[in-house]
């Protein structure tokens, strides 16, 4: 339009006038075309609850990512009936899931769709046009009122001690391992290609283990199967073989295990003149760093039995005992070395 305006402006300059009617109309057009772009409801409630908190226009536009004419001229005209029914379900949805959010509960698709009355795709569509996403919850141990100050308090007096005690510190541990897949949860395929499978038995082979790590030190051993590890146990099967390995200026972690925390345990320990990590906070496995060294083997048994499925926990535990031999010596290190940033760590916690 632009250029028929300019060349009948150039044909008829004593009829220059015509051409800037044209210019409007072009602008006109344009302008309502610009304006009838559809905005999602989602949006326009949200501009709305934003312009109610007295926030500018020129931040909502830009966090909505729409015009500022169009936000206004779509806030101004008359709404339809659909889209009126989209914004009030809109609306509907987003006041339930903040209620469910006041009253500390876990608000899914399926509970809000519920109250709503609509369904769980058009609460899954509402939130993300709202900017909402949905987010795996990470595990974590169930932990108790004083927990965290516990951990803090415990954390400060170990990094009191300094980096060259913290270095000599031996984590130790127990695990049971199983027969089951923990190998990689995905799989690339083809479309219409069949997914491998995670086989699982709940009866199965398993194996009970117990390891120590730390710079120099490597010890695991296969514990008695199918009954509980008394303190008796734990100082003729566990303690007593790793004492021999361990060096004499080692400080020893151990957990708040019944068998640890022994009478028997302790005086033995005392005895042997062992210098033992005093008062680990209870309930925190992210401080230990033999988690992640268990991970890891985890995963390393289950491929090797992907390739050889044994069906005898003394051959599985034969092969958890390779394989924790086979891990290198500079992993080891590296997870020894992390335990000070995991209490630095553990003072920000809640």
């Amino acid at each position: 339009m632009k250029t028929v305006c300019n060349w009948y402006c150039f044909a008829r300059p004593e009829k220059s006038e015509a051409y800037f009617a044209s210019r409007k109309l072009l602008c006109f057009c344009l302008h309502t075309r610009f304006l009838m772009r559809r905005i999602a409801p989602e949006k326009l409630v949200l501009a709305q609850a934003m312009l109610r908190l007295k926030i500018s226009q020129r931040k909502i536009c830009k966090f909505l990512r729409i015009s500022r004419s169009g936000m206004m001229s779509a806030l101004q005209r008359p709404t339809s009936p659909k889209t009126a029914r989209k914004q009030k379900a809109s609306s509907a949805i987003l006041s339930e899931l903040r209620r469910q959010q006041r009253r500390k509960e876990l608000p899914s698709c399926a509970s809000v769709a519920k109250v709503v009355g609509v369904s769980r795709e058009t609460v899954r569509r509402h939130l993300n046009r709202a900017g909402l996403c949905a987010r795996v919850r990470p595990r974590c141990p169930r932990s108790h009122p004083g927990d965290a100050k516990k951990r803090q308090v415990f954390s400060r007096k170990e990094l009191r001690l300094g980096a060259a005690a913290l270095r000599n510190t031996v984590f130790t541990d127990e695990k049971i391992f199983t027969t089951n897949d923990h190998s990689c949860r995905f799989a690339w395929v083809r479309k219409g290609e069949p997914v491998p499978r995670r086989c699982e038995s709940r009866w199965g082979p398993s194996v009970h283990v117990y390891a120590a790590i730390g710079h120099g030190v490597r010890f695991i051993c296969v514990l008695p199967q199918g009954r509980r590890i008394g303190a008796s146990d734990y100082v003729r099967r566990c303690l007593s073989p790793l004492l021999k390995v361990l060096p004499a200026t080692a400080r020893l972690q151990q957990d708040g295990a019944p068998c640890h925390t022994a009478a028997s345990t302790s005086r033995y320990l005392q005895r042997k003149g062992v210098n033992v990590v005093d008062g680990w906070p209870p309930r925190s496995p992210h401080l230990n760093v033999i988690e992640n060294l268990w991970a890891k083997l985890q995963r390393n048994v289950s491929d090797r039995l992907l390739k050889a499925p044994v069906n005898d926990s003394e051959e599985l535990g034969e092969i958890v005992c390779e394989e924790f031999a086979l891990l290198p010596d500079s992993y080891v290190a590296s997870l020894v070395d992390d335990y000070p940033g995991r209490l630095r760590k553990s003072l920000t916690l809640r």
